[in-house]
């Protein structure tokens, strides 16, 4: 077990080992985690001011035993996507666009594409027909009457490759 030195948590009140778990030198036990509203084990543990604040646990076992210059500046990716996987060997300093960019490489955001976006308007079919009538070469005219609810700018952004990347574009 290593004591947590972290600039943000009293000094000297925690403990972590390298499988995620927490130790209050204070209470002398483990402390229970809970999952937050994005699927991430934290705690609340005492700040350097005396009040509490959360802290995720995975973030915790890399400025313990990954310290890194920079380390505010950057966030800790899963590298196999599971965010209950605290294992060290799963752990890596990255920035935010790289999280971002991996998180998009192993389709952690997939349940938010096309139709079930927030945005779409159009069904994965109706885009599909779009995409389709488009590189058959329909006229924007032509195809809004197929599909109503497809806009000069939905059509546009299909074309483009904008909006319903995902769809085979030739």
């Amino acid at each position: 077990m290593k004591t947590i030195e972290y600039s943000k948590i009293k000094k000297d009140r925690y403990g972590i080992e390298e499988d995620g778990r927490i130790y209050s030198y204070y209470t002398r036990k483990y402390m229970r985690t809970t999952l937050d509203k994005d699927g991430y084990r934290t705690l609340r543990l005492q700040n350097r001011k005396g009040g509490y604040s959360n802290f995720g646990v995975h973030r915790l076992l890399m400025i313990t035993y990954r310290p890194i210059e920079n380390m505010e500046n950057m966030t800790v990716n899963h590298i196999d996507g599971n965010k209950l996987n605290n294992s060290l060997d799963n752990l890596e300093w990255v920035t935010v666009n790289e999280n971002t960019r991996l998180a998009h490489q192993i389709g952690l955001h997939d349940e938010y594409k096309g139709e079930k976006s927030f945005f779409a308007v159009l069904t994965n079919e109706e885009a599909s027909t779009v995409l389709a009538l488009i590189q058959k070469g329909y006229k924007r005219s032509q195809i809004k009457k197929i599909v109503p609810k497809a806009t000069n700018a939905i059509i546009s952004q299909i074309k483009n490759g904008y909006t319903w990347k995902w769809l085979p574009h030739n």
